[in-house]
């Protein structure tokens, strides 16, 4: 492998997985666990360490080969932001990205037949749902992302697909309420990718993909960030009134300062000068974590009080 004398090959692998994005997928593991506490229903506790080490290996290979087909594409550059940048810079061979990301891919869905042997088929059908959705999203034939679809695969396999699974996978059961919990967390991550789309409007043209921001332009992309993120809270303040979650669960509005600053910060962007926002994708990401240790510890003060 070619890389980098000062670098050691683990420090590039960390790098190239990028790990402080697994937030994304193991948060919403802990509300489904928490939420279920909540409702008294029993869980496998055994069950939890597999479903969240086979969600990380998962998002893990998810972002390899994604680094892997926007570099092949042409979509990440030297000078374009985001990637993990390990084949842009030169740190590896796109090769051996392909080759980590279907190694990743393989420890998560040996993980997940675990799981399938403890709860039977349907977690079968969620765990080939989110290994093909994360796989496709960016590789061949499909190249979703590429299509215009990434905003809709990201909210489906980080939202409602993952807490979804995760609960049954602990509990067995099936849950409409928290499919509907999941949807404030699908939205925020969801916005994470967006904010990463705005940054990269003009780079990804010139590379001849579709994403939703170019299709709205930038004005309707603040749009759709705005909405994205209000809807967020708005939706924990619906559920909250309705009883589906605990009012304590409005401590999310505690992360509403970020809220509001990123989406200023998306408001004044011009288009000649998207490297503003550079960073936005990582703030969004740090929003989706606050907002969702604050939702998680809600329902678990929720539980302890009840």
């Amino acid at each position: 492998m070619v890389i980098a004398k000062t670098r050691s090959s683990y420090s590039i692998w960390f790098q190239a997985v990028r790990a402080p994005f697994f937030t994304a997928a193991v948060i919403p593991v802990l509300l489904a666990l928490v939420y279920a506490l909540w409702i008294k229903t029993p869980v496998a506790w055994p069950l939890l360490p597999l479903i969240i080490m086979g969600m990380i290996f998962l998002h893990a290979g998810t972002n390899c080969i994604n680094d892997y087909y926007d570099y092949i594409n042409g979509v990440d550059k030297k000078t374009t932001f985001g990637s993990s940048r390990v084949l842009v810079d030169d740190l590896m061979p796109a090769r051996h990205m392909f080759i980590e990301s279907i190694i990743l891919f393989s420890l998560g869905s040996i993980m997940g037949l675990i799981i399938v042997f403890w709860r039977g088929p349907v977690i079968l059908a969620i765990g080939l749902l989110g290994v093909l959705g994360g796989y496709f999203y960016s590789a061949k034939p499909l190249g979703l992302k590429y299509l215009a679809w990434g905003d809709v695969m990201v909210f489906l396999l980080f939202g409602p697909l993952l807490i979804w699974g995760a609960y049954y996978a602990i509990t067995g059961m099936h849950s409409l309420q928290i499919v509907l919990a999941s949807v404030p967390l699908g939205f925020l991550v969801t916005g994470i990718l967006h904010a990463n789309n705005i940054r990269d409007m003009r780079t990804d043209s010139t590379a001849g993909i579709k994403t939703m921001a170019l299709i709205l332009g930038l004005r309707g992309s603040k749009a759709e960030y705005f909405l994205l993120l209000a809807t967020a809270y708005i939706g924990v303040l619906l559920m909250a009134a309705s009883g589906i979650l605990p009012w304590h669960s409005l401590a999310v509005f505690l992360s509403l300062p970020l809220a509001i600053k990123n989406i200023q910060e998306i408001l004044r962007v011009q288009e000649d000068d998207l490297k503003a926002i550079a960073t936005m994708d990582v703030q969004t990401a740090q929003l989706h974590l606050v907002f969702g240790i604050l939702f998680t510890l809600s329902l678990g003060l929720a539980t302890i009080l009840r």
